[in-house]
Order: C-alpha cells, then structure tokens, then sequence
C-alpha cells in the first residue's frame, strides 16, 4: 500500500517536472523590439535581429497630397513609434494603436491604455480630413476588426489595436503566444494644441 502511493506521489512529480522542462524549451520572447523601414513599410525587428516582421505598409494613396514621399513618411512613423517604445520603458505590454481627432482632424496615435485618448503627444500621423481614420489604420496593417479577433477592441468611435500582442503573433505565430513568467507558468503576452500634426501626419500650419 505504501509502496503504490510512493509511486503515484513519484510519478506526479515526474509529470510536473516534464511539463516544466517542455514550458522551458519555448524559445524566449522579445519583450521589446525596434521599429524600422524599408521597401515603404515598417518592420519590427527582435533585439538580436534573427526575427523580424512587416507590420505597418505605406503603399496607400490616403497621404499623397501631403507633399512626403511614402518613404519619408515611413521613416518619421518608425521613429515615433520607438519613441513610444522607450516611453513605455521598452516594453510590449499595454502598447496599443487607436483613432481619434485632435485639432478637429482624424489621427492615428498610440496609448497605452484602452480607452485613452489621442493628443498632441501621442500622434503618429494625421489622416486626410473626411477620411475614416478606422479604416486607414486596418488599411495600413493588412487586417480587418472581424479578422483581428483578440487584437481588436471598439468603442463608439474608435477602434483600438493590442499592438504589442499583435506583433508577438506575427514575429512568432499563434501557437508561441506564450511567454514563461518566472514561476514556470505560461501566460498570454500579452488637449489638442496647434502643435499636434496636421493633414497627413506632419505639423500643422
């Protein structure tokens, strides 16, 4: 009797021990990326440069008439957007993308929290006045809100995009959404001035 519920106590172990070493064998997540351009897109690239993903395109019409190549464009978007990686101390987590108007003009911008809003300080680039800021921001990223499933939250205006999450599943894919916490247990990663920008992501006159 004895004997069988060492075992059974033994083999427990064993199970849990086994599950641990397979957690560990994921390989490590980036906790943070850089963001750069090329080919009129912006890419993220893991801190050791062995991953890297296209994320946001500039191959769209909306910005033609702001006088800024796509190329140029791109590049002041990438900048911004690791801007607001070392704002958010390097990190991935609670980094979104959402719309909203300042200046009475329809934006993209990031925040780090649902349901904050868009400001002079958090622009990255002004869309076209009359244009569906919504629709610009799923342009750019190649998805749409009915197929952005875990990524996509809405509110009554404005739709907003887990942009950290979204970039761990393109840089690593659904089935490596695990980061593992130091317990060994996985878990899911994841006032408007006329100094804000103006049409078509550059300053205002």
């Amino acid at each position: 009797m004895k004997l069988n519920y060492f075992i059974g106590i033994t083999t427990k172990i064993s199970l849990i021990f086994s599950s641990l070493f397979i957690l560990d064998s994921y390989p490590a997540l980036a906790t943070s990326v850089k963001f750069e351009c090329a080919d009129r897109a912006i890419a993220a690239v893991t801190p050791d440069a062995e991953r890297t993903s296209s994320l946001i395109s500039f191959n769209f019409d909306y910005f033609s008439s702001s006088g800024y190549s796509p190329e140029v464009q791109c590049n002041v978007v990438a900048e911004r957007l690791n801007q607001a990686l070392t704002e958010n101390g390097e990190s991935l987590n609670n980094f979104y993308l959402t719309t909203g108007i300042v200046n009475r003009l329809p934006v993209i911008c990031y925040v780090f929290n649902i349901g904050e809003p868009c400001n002079s300080q958090n622009v990255l680039l002004t869309v076209p006045l009359g244009t569906n800021a919504n629709q610009v921001l799923e342009d750019m990223l190649g998805i749409r809100q009915s197929a952005g499933g875990p990524f996509f939250e809405r509110s009554e205006s404005s739709i907003s995009l887990n942009f950290g999450k979204y970039i761990q599943q393109q840089l690593y894919g659904n089935d490596q959404l695990l980061r593992i916490r130091p317990t060994g247990i996985p878990g899911l990663l994841g006032d408007p001035t006329t100094d804000a920008p103006g049409p078509e992501g550059f300053d205002a006159d």
